[in-house]
């Protein structure tokens, strides 16, 4: 009997020795661009949920991607070309500590014209020491045909600062009185809903929301005018 609890307890251990990752990602999973950008950004938080302090490299997996468009990431504070799947330079994290370093592109032309199209990439950040222990995000890219026109009259419709942010950010907005912002996380659950005044700054409260990367959608009446990125690092 006592052999056999032994063995049941040192199974459970293994168990979670096995599947117990060191590292947490939150980030981008789907993000929008017009193909007459440079490059289309996606942000992640890479947090050390371990005991130990890591030392952490990110490696870059290309799933699909347009023939006329390429990517790159920023790591450990080194930027990397399209042909380097795995970083050379690694981020130290101490136990708890997390990281907001890391910055994916995607660039719809190589030179050349682009056509809409989407690119996407999985990025998998792992120890150095210890290659399987490999937390990872995928990003979609979509890289939309979108006028000059279009894009000028988005610009400045809504800013941010600061972005990014820890317990608060002010809105401004330029455009007209009827503005609204849905501040989503990234499953697309809204956790609040504001609505915007022409040339009042509005001061968003962030006490209730986690370390992560958020998607304000901001709305003009009833439609969709555009898609923003808010960072929340406390």
């Amino acid at each position: 009997m006592k052999s056999k609890l032994f063995l049941l307890v040192s199974s459970l251990f293994l168990v979670n020795t096995v599947f117990s990752q060191s590292l947490m990602v939150t980030g981008d999973t789907l993000v929008y661009g017009s193909i007459d950008d440079f490059g289309i950004e996606a942000h992640a938080i890479v947090k050390n949920v371990s005991s130990n302090t890591v030392t952490v490299l990110c490696e870059k997996t290309v799933i699909s991607e347009p023939s006329t468009a390429s990517n790159d990431f920023c790591w450990g504070g080194t930027c990397y070309g399209s042909g380097t799947m795995i970083s050379t330079k690694m981020d130290t994290l101490s136990p708890g500590e997390q990281t907001n370093g890391f910055t994916g592109y995607f660039h719809p032309f190589i030179p050349g014209p682009a056509a809409p199209g989407t690119g996407v990439v999985e990025y998998c950040f792992y120890p150095s020491e210890n290659p399987t222990d490999r937390s990872c995000v995928t990003v979609t890219y979509h890289a939309n045909e979108n006028t000059t026109s279009m894009l000028e009259e988005k610009q400045d419709i809504i800013t941010f600062y600061p972005n990014p942010a820890t317990d608060f950010t002010k809105v401004f907005s330029y455009h007209g009185s009827n503005i609204k912002i849905q501040i989503s996380d990234i499953l697309g659950n809204c956790l609040k809903t504001i609505v915007i005044q022409k040339d009042i700054e509005t001061i968003v409260n962030l006490d209730n929301f986690t370390n992560g990367v958020y998607f304000v959608n901001i709305f003009e009446g009833e439609e969709l005018f555009d898609i923003k990125k808010l960072i929340i690092n406390k």
